[in-house]
């Protein structure tokens, strides 16, 4: 686990150098008081031995002397499995030389430690797929400019071979061998360097290609069918935040690039142990119980699945609300999921302070894209409505009433950082319908509805009493004319 450097010099020397991690640093060490003539290096029989021995002549004149180092105080302790680790055999980077990988099993570069004598070093080794720095020019081809191989201006590859006849086979050369005692398997072969033509698909499908080769001995066609397909990059599940209980709610994916391929999608819904497997990117789905519920959909597409998740509050009954900001925030957004998650939680904490509604009874959501908008949600009281939905309908009146006069009025605000002070109000627009609590319409509704109805049937009895008077008239002027 050590190198061991010494200065090949004809001068005395009294320094060696030491390096435990492969040469990367080396420390410098002294073997001796006096400068020593070193004629060479022993080292002790046997593997195990951790003592060097350094002979030497102090002059001219003197006797060989003899420095022994002991390195057992270093090397401590013997090796075990994690002292080790794979090495693979490279060059500048490329790990198949003459078409094999070969990795070998040596000791960390950080591990002092004894190996002993048990130790062989081990090597495993793999073919790799061929390439075409494994293979040469053949005979009678050169390599050009652009790294091919073309026939010399002397060789004409296209003549017979002298042994063919009529009726006989011969295999020609493509311009390419494979280099002597190179080892590569499969990967790029001879045949696929010849020049051929090269075209991009631009859509994804299936495509018939046809080849037709033919000399003067006769023609021959092959076919193939290409199924081209596209790496799906990114997917996103878009559906509501706040559902109806019992109602219907679309949910869709939406792929990035839209046109992949052959897609399966599998949705996964609340609680359900089986998944839905559908070939379209929209499913249609109810929600029976009031709740958090989850919604998960995997798109395989090729050899990738994707998957997005969103969660979805159910409930009986809501009022939404859309929300605008004043235009510094957009200077901030940079519209990525967790961002809005955060301001969604920000928003709705002001709301809690600034009007007094409880924090279970709001649900606020920020929406994607810019300008930023955001949808807040108010859910019921279910101490005050439980049991008798007809103050359902109002208790959210009077929730909204708060809400919308705190809006008004500017004071729902919050700090995005220090000096970016931001302003909620309501917008002009609300991202949904109010939903109706109640299976019976309103007073003023039927009021108006009835009114309509009486004025349609008004108009409609004048009508037929003027055309009724108006075929008397036409009746009694015709008998006048008969009797004159």
């Amino acid at each position: 686990g050590a190198l061991v450097a010494i200065r090949h010099t004809p001068l005395p020397i009294r320094h060696l150098w030491l390096s435990f991690d492969e040469g990367r640093q080396w420390n410098k060490y002294s073997f001796t008081s006096t400068p020593l003539f070193v004629d060479g290096v022993l080292g002790e029989p046997g593997e195990e031995t951790l003592i060097m021995t350094i002979f030497g002549h102090v002059s001219h004149r003197s006797e060989w002397q003899l420095v022994k180092i002991d390195f057992r105080s270093i090397f401590n302790r013997r090796c075990t499995e994690v002292d080790y680790q794979t090495w693979h055999l490279h060059n500048q980077g490329e790990p198949c030389l003459m078409g094999v990988k070969r990795i070998y099993r040596k000791l960390k570069p950080t591990s002092r430690c004894v190996m002993g004598k048990m130790y062989s070093v081990s090597m495993t080794s793999g073919s790799c797929d061929c390439t075409e720095a494994d293979f040469e020019c053949d005979y009678g081809y050169e390599r050009r400019t652009d790294g091919r191989c073309n026939p010399a201006f002397w060789f004409h590859p296209a003549s017979v071979s002298r042994s063919c006849t009529t009726g006989m086979t011969f295999l020609n050369s493509t311009g390419y061998r494979k280099v002597v005692s190179n080892n590569c398997t499969a990967g790029v072969i001879a045949d696929s360097m010849e020049d051929g033509i090269k075209h991009i698909y631009k859509s994804v499908g299936i495509y018939r290609v046809s080849a037709v080769a033919e000399n003067v001995l006769g023609s021959e066609t092959t076919m193939l069918y290409l199924h081209v397909t596209c790496q799906l990059e990114h997917i996103h599940l878009s559906a509501p935040f706040v559902a109806l209980k019992n109602k219907k709610v679309n949910l869709t994916a939406v792929l990035w690039p839209s046109q992949v391929g052959t897609v399966t999608y599998i949705w996964w819904i609340g609680n359900n142990t089986e998944p839905a497997i559908t070939l379209e990117g929209s499913v249609a789905c109810t929600f029976s119980k009031e709740g958090i519920n989850t919604v998960t959909v995997q798109v395989s597409a090729g050899n990738s699945i994707l998957q997005d998740r969103k969660t979805i509050a159910v409930h009986e009954y809501f009022r939404s609300h859309l929300l605008a900001f004043s235009s510094n925030l957009d200077e901030h957004n940079p519209d990525v999921p967790e961002w809005r998650l955060d301001v969604s939680r920000v928003i709705k904490t002001s709301m809690v302070q600034a009007t007094g509604i409880r924090e279970d009874q709001l649900l606020v959501t920020v929406l994607p894209g810019l300008p930023t908008a955001a949808e807040v949600f108010l859910l019921l009281d279910k101490l005050i409505t439980e049991g008798r939905p007809e103050k359902s309908s109002a208790h959210l009146d009077q929730l909204s009433e708060v809400l919308l006069n705190a809006l008004n009025q500017n004071l729902v605000q919050f700090t995005l950082r220090p000096g970016v002070q931001v302003t909620v109000h309501a917008a002009h627009l609300s991202a949904a319908p109010l939903v109706d609590t109640s299976e019976n319409h309103s007073g003023s509704a039927m009021l108006m509805l009835l009114s309509v109805v009486v004025a349609g049937l008004a108009v409609f009895v004048v009508y037929k009493f003027k055309r009724s008077q108006a075929s008397t008239s036409m009746r009694r002027c015709r008998t006048k004319k008969n009797k004159k």
